[in-house]
């Protein structure tokens, strides 16, 4: 704990003028008030005392108890000396109760809204100290309503009776003034804690079953020169999801060390691999390595700069690319798997049944030879492909340095989280753009995914193409339409009506927003760049295309806005509907499996053609006005809007989206 500071004195013209502010105060002070409790949690279990609460994540469990609670009925704002003597002290207890060690713990203050209390004092004017003796309290802080932490503690090990106690003393800041008149915050303890990826793996073998799965058997833990790896059917396998930047990705290896490899659950967009089959120089390389890492926190400091194996295998029969006689290896944050990393997922089941396989074609990092690459087709088997002239999906894949703590108990609807300030959830008021790139919101009862802001604006594509909700089919029936009379949509020219997209989606589909969401809603620009065995960066820059395959150029010049010197009307679309592009975050298809939606829309022309994802996942091109598709409508929201939570919890996952408000 850090040492007590000295404040400094204040003139004596100073004091006073606070002192009449005190005096305006007491007189209408004593309807404020302060709760400090520890009624409420909000990790997956949580069972409610008056003053208990227990966390359950896996098999890491803590409980905290408080000995009283505190309540500022009547009390006026205190100078920090005054309230450190005159407040009560609270002695808050943590306790590790469970059988997995407890790397870091860390302890909040925060409010009781989501219960149905209003809290509309701000947190800037509670005042608080701690001790971890009871008689020596650090200086006075306040609290802040972005993270509310009140104490960090380190090293619970998972043996009886072991408990770590401070103190803590709370009253109202001296600046409160007028603004805590009448006021009224209601609070509790929240304690959340993380284990380190040491014990992650005792932790997910302890977790190896699920509710739908029929034959643990199929769940096997494959050690290869000491690498863990989890190998088994998809129904049985809900215990590796890690939420991370805004995306699910599934814990495929863990080290000896304790780094751990990380797959996307789903493809993000689909691409040409590039010219060659080597990684090195790839459009694919340049992808994942500038625009994908652009949109996680911190890689440079959470995610070793791994070296990844692209060594030509000559066969589909898997062997571990270190064997390989001629080796190819290129040191980045991000890659993919490799084909021998893919076989362990099914060695002990099957390739269609493993949980590896999601209905969708995606890439490996693996050559076939010099002329393919292997890649992962709809059914889960492995097969290969021109690397310029087929796109098959990406999944990007990361390793985690050793020693990240992580909370949560690993399925898919309460995935692993990292701990950490930087990676916490949204707070109900934070603005939207200042949200990470694939967190999930609810836009007008629907499902939408954040794919990125610019000048404050932000981009958000719909989750699943748009549905016939009157349908009864298991998915509802997609709704396919032709994508425009030309390849650019929403040109001037173009044949108007509900057979196409490009009209239909910018009036019948926006005229059925309700008025409240179309507020949010701000015209946004969507490129229309040619892009067809050419670099995905082709969409939205004019650039040659020497410059656009230097892997050291991440940004470009884009095609020009109207107004700007050689703006080309066939490039730009301005509007308030569009499309997901070719290269952009969340362009492929997501979820469901194979052939169980339909071909796609991408906004995206190539030559006379249209872009689209088909049902299995590969980036081909279509006539635009002769084929019908689905389509994801894409919108851009103002900069005023808010993150709302309509629910008891909303953290940005696709459990539990984020609300909208203005």
């Amino acid at each position: 704990m850090e040492e007590p500071k000295l404040r400094k004195k204040r003139s004596l013209m100073d004091k006073s003028v606070k002192e009449q502010r005190k005096v305006l105060i007491i007189a209408t002070v004593f309807l404020v008030t302060l709760f400090f409790g520890s009624s409420y949690a909000l990790l997956s279990f949580t069972t409610d005392s008056n003053t208990v609460v227990n966390v359950a994540t896996g098999n890491m469990e803590t409980t905290i108890t408080t000995d009283k609670q505190i309540t500022l009925n009547g009390k006026i704002p205190e100078t920090d000396a005054s309230g450190l003597e005159n407040a009560d002290p609270v002695k808050i207890t943590i306790a590790n109760t469970g059988n997995l060690n407890i790397a870091k713990y860390v302890v909040t203050l925060i409010n009781n809204t989501n219960e149905g209390i209003t809290s509309n004092l701000d947190y800037q004017y509670i005042k608080y100290a701690i001790s971890e003796d009871g008689e020596n309290y650090i200086s006075p802080r306040n609290l802040g309503g972005s993270n509310n932490i009140i104490y960090i503690g380190y090293d619970l090990p998972a043996t009886t009776n072991n408990t770590k106690e401070f103190y803590i003393k709370v009253w109202l800041d001296e600046n409160a003034e007028s603004s805590a008149i009448n006021k009224q915050f209601t609070g509790s303890v929240k304690v959340e804690a993380y284990s380190s990826t040491s014990d992650l793996v005792a932790n997910l073998k302890s977790n190896n079953t699920s509710s739908t799965c029929q034959n643990p058997d199929n769940i096997k833990w494959v050690d290869t020169d000491g690498t863990t790896y989890i190998s088994g059917s998809k129904e049985c396998i809900d215990f590796n999801y890690l939420w991370y930047s805004g995306k699910l990705w599934r814990i495929v290896a863990i080290y000896p060390d304790g780094r751990m490899k990380l797959v996307t659950e789903d493809a993000i967009t689909a691409i040409y691999w590039g010219s060659d089959t080597e990684y090195d120089g790839s459009y694919m390389y340049q992808w994942l390595n500038e625009d994908f890492k652009d949109t996680l926190i911190n890689p440079d400091t959470i995610l070793e700069n791994a070296t990844w194996n692209y060594s030509t295998a000559g066969s589909l029969t898997p062997v571990r690319p270190e064997t390989i006689e001629t080796q190819k290896t290129k040191k980045a944050r991000v890659g993919l798997l490799n084909a021998y990393e893919y076989y362990n997922a099914y060695r002990n089941s099957s390739m269609s049944g493993n949980y590896l396989n999601i209905g969708y074609s995606w890439w490996l990092i693996t050559p076939y030879s010099d002329s393919y690459v292997i890649r992962v087709d709809g059914a889960g088997n492995t097969s290969f492909d021109s690397p310029l002239y087929i796109a098959n999906g990406t999944r990007p894949s990361v390793i985690f340095q050793s020693g990240i703590s992580l909370y949560g108990s690993g399925t898919k609807n309460n995935p692993y989280m990292v701990v950490g300030n930087d990676y916490a959830n949204g707070n109900v008021g934070d603005n939207l753009y200042d949200r990470n790139s694939g967190e999930y919101v609810r836009f007008d009862g629907d499902l939408y995914r954040i794919v990125s802001t610019e000048n404050s604006i932000t981009k958000i594509n719909r989750n699943d193409i748009l549905r016939d909700e009157t349908s009864t089919s298991i998915p509802k029936t997609a709704i396919t339409k032709n994508f425009a009379s030309s390849a650019y949509f929403g040109k001037e020219g173009n044949t108007q009506g509900d057979t196409y997209w490009d009209s239909y989606l910018n009036n019948t589909w926006y005229n059925s927003i309700s008025q409240t969401y179309k507020n949010m809603m701000v015209d946004g620009t969507y490129y229309l760049g040619l892009c067809g065995n050419v670099n995905y960066k082709a969409t939205i820059c004019k650039d040659s295309a020497t410059v656009l395959n230097t892997t050291t150029t991440k940004n470009c010049t884009r095609y020009p806005n109207p107004g700007e010197t050689g703006y080309d009307a066939n490039k730009i679309y301005i509007g308030k509907v569009g499309l997901p592009r070719v290269g952009e975050m969340f362009s492929a298809q997501l979820g469901g499996g194979s052939n169980v939606s339909s071909t796609m829309w991408l906004i995206t022309p190539y030559s006379w053609m249209i872009m689209n994802i088909k049902d299995f996942g590969v980036l081909s091109a279509t006539s635009p006005s002769s084929s019908a598709g689905g389509a994801r409508p894409s919108i851009n929201l103002k900069s005023e809007v808010k993150i709302a939570c309509n629910s008891l919890k909303c953290d940005g996952t696709e459990s539990y989206p984020y609300d909208l408000t203005m």
